[in-house]
């Protein structure tokens, strides 16, 4: 009876010294890192990893630039274990955010879910509900031969946009490269091209009901809701009207006179930088959708320009109730209350470009040229109107341009 006694408090006494041992390399790792010796730390986290510490896992997961494969698999064991952190990391790398034909493992990650919630049952994930919802429907697409698919069709690059995967899904809802337009491919590709989340969950769902119905039907920008994916859409987008614009450019160009092409292209030139300079520098754009509200009101505005062309070739005169005289005064008037404003603050947003008192100056430099410029082209292209006409028409136009900074 003493012998049973005194081995079963050697076994509890080795596994406590197992345990304290394992405690001491990662607290000895952790102040190795916080004085900056992160290479020394490095080497007890991975001996602590060895022994299967979750926290050793996280630590060279989260702290450290490793491979993708590496991060990945330090952040899978850690959330095995139970770590909490760990198990939304690995899910994000595995599918949430992978955007990685060949590394995203629908299968993995549903496995590492169920193992962690084993382990801890505590463990709590951000809409949660959501997450299972969406692996347990990604899992579908687990027979997809990704090494397959990039070699048939030579894919090269899966990182050159962020929303590389899902570009090859709006391929696959056409005919096209991939042959008929397919179902299952597209949900295939959408699943492999997580970035954001809520817009991968939502992606998910609705191609897995359109391939049970059939339906090969995909476009990624029905499914934006990140600053990063608006700046994206609203870009091909623009690509888009420039195509258009230039076609209608080159319509115009044709009906008028060498020497009125060449004003027109001058003119071109100075309206695109004003649209441009005016929409960065004084329009106040701020927060994670900076780039699509740029993009869009440079889209808008250019559009509205080459409405105001035709109707100017069909014979617009501008009515104005004043003078030029008086709408000089007035844009004189705003742009000094302006500056004023503006010489004694800045007027600043979050993540905004702010509107300055030298910003709002370099606008107005480059609209004057663009005044002039197109008081020459609209004369030039509709001889029967007047050049004050116009001038104060333009006057008026930058008047209220102005004004609208004086209510920020």
């Amino acid at each position: 009876m003493k012998l049973l006694s005194l081995l079963i408090l050697i076994f509890f006494s080795l596994n406590f010294c197992f345990a304290e041992n394992e405690t001491d390399l990662l607290s000895k790792a952790d102040n190795l890192y916080k004085s900056g010796k992160t290479l020394q730390a490095k080497k007890l986290y991975e001996e602590a990893a060895k022994k299967g510490d979750a926290k050793a896992h996280f630590a060279l997961a989260y702290k450290y630039v490793l491979t993708k494969e590496q991060s990945i698999y330090h952040f899978t064991q850690a959330a095995i274990k139970g770590h909490e952190k760990a198990l939304a990391y690995a899910l994000d790398d595995l599918l949430f955010r992978v955007n990685d034909l060949e590394l995203a493992n629908p299968k993995k990650a549903l496995e590492v879910y169920k193992q962690a919630k084993k382990s801890n049952p505590n463990i709590k994930l951000y809409d949660e509900k959501n997450i299972v919802e969406t692996l347990k429907l990604a899992v579908k697409s687990s027979d997809f031969d990704a090494k397959a698919f990039i070699k048939k069709y030579n894919i090269k690059n899966t990182n050159s946009s962020p929303y590389f995967i899902w570009e090859l899904a709006q391929e696959a809802a056409k005919n096209g490269r991939f042959g008929k337009a397919n179902a299952k491919l597209v949900f295939d590709l959408v699943v492999r091209g997580g970035n954001v989340p809520a817009e991968y969950e939502e992606a998910v769902k609705a191609t897995y009901k359109n391939w049970q119905k059939g339906i090969a039907k995909f476009d990624l920008c029905n499914f934006i809701t990140s600053g990063m994916g608006m700046g994206y859409c609203a870009k091909k987008e623009e690509e888009k009207q420039q195509i258009k614009r230039d076609k209608e450019i080159k319509q115009f160009r044709n009906i008028l006179s060498k020497e009125n092409q060449t004003l027109f292209n001058d003119t071109l030139k100075y309206t695109n930088k004003f649209i441009e300079k005016k929409a960065i520098l004084e329009e106040g754009h701020g927060g994670s959708g900076r780039a699509s509200f740029l993009i869009n009101s440079e889209t808008k505005q250019k559009n509205e320009y080459l409405k105001l062309l035709k109707k100017v070739q069909k014979g617009l005169t501008p009515k104005l109730k004043y003078s030029l005289k008086y709408y000089d005064k007035k844009l004189n008037e705003t742009y000094k209350k302006v500056l004023k404003k503006l010489k004694k603050s800045s007027i600043e947003y979050t993540m905004s470009y702010p509107i300055t008192f030298d910003n709002i100056r370099t606008v107005q430099r480059i609209w004057i040229k663009y005044r002039d410029a197109n008081t020459k082209l609209f004369l030039a292209i509709n001889p029967s109107s007047k050049k004050e006409n116009w001038e104060a028409y333009l006057t008026k136009q930058r008047t209220n341009q102005l004004k609208l900074i004086l209510t920020y």
